[in-house]
């Protein structure tokens, strides 16, 4: 038994969540993009060129790194964390500046971004999987969220650009237009 979410289902270009239940240890979350299409891959991959530091933090945390492995590629080719002998290249992509000695040669090797975390038949059968489940869910939405981010960034507000003042002179007159819509419902609940 199996299910998948995003933001577009499963087809879709973005970070999904997919649980897999199936007897015999082989029960497993897996988040992230498994596979993407050129495009998103190559999206990612600029991301890692601009600025890898995020990923890294996001990799290296404690709870991260409990449920989905060492930030690290393992010699015996193992999947852990995002690296798994099987979704890398074995050697530098083609991109402009990149050769095997790139500081950030890991991450750009990679060929999916998705990570997961295994489930005992135990732990699937006990009363409080469902909680272990969400905790996984929860620690592995940071990095869901930042390669969604990545795929589809958040347009910039228009008040990005602004200098602070008038932000309290909006919350002001945002209370007044409360206040006004409570005085004028309070007459519908008669």
């Amino acid at each position: 038994m199996c299910a998948s979410h995003s933001r577009t289902g499963r087809k879709g270009p973005f970070a999904l969540y997919y649980v897999h239940v199936q007897p015999g240890g082989k029960s497993f979350l897996g988040v992230g993009c498994w596979s993407p299409s050129t495009d998103v891959l190559k999206l990612i991959r600029a991301q890692i060129l601009s600025n890898p530091k995020p990923l890294r933090k996001i990799l290296a945390k404690e709870a991260f790194v409990e449920l989905f492995g060492e930030p690290k590629p393992r010699m015996d080719g193992k999947r852990s964390s995002i690296y798994g002998g099987e979704d890398q290249l074995k050697n530098a992509p083609k991109i402009e500046g990149v050769d095997k000695t790139h500081k950030d040669i890991d991450l750009l090797k990679c060929r999916s971004f998705a990570v997961e975390t295994h489930f005992s038949d135990d732990v699937v059968t006990s009363p409080d999987f469902l909680d272990k489940l969400k905790h996984a869910m929860s620690v592995a939405s940071e990095f869901a969220q930042y390669l969604n981010e990545i795929i589809s960034p958040t347009p910039a507000s228009e008040n990005d650009d602004d200098d602070g003042e008038d932000d309290e002179e909006e919350q002001e007159e945002g209370e007044g237009e409360e206040a006004e819509e409570e005085e004028e419902g309070s007459g519908d609940e008669e």
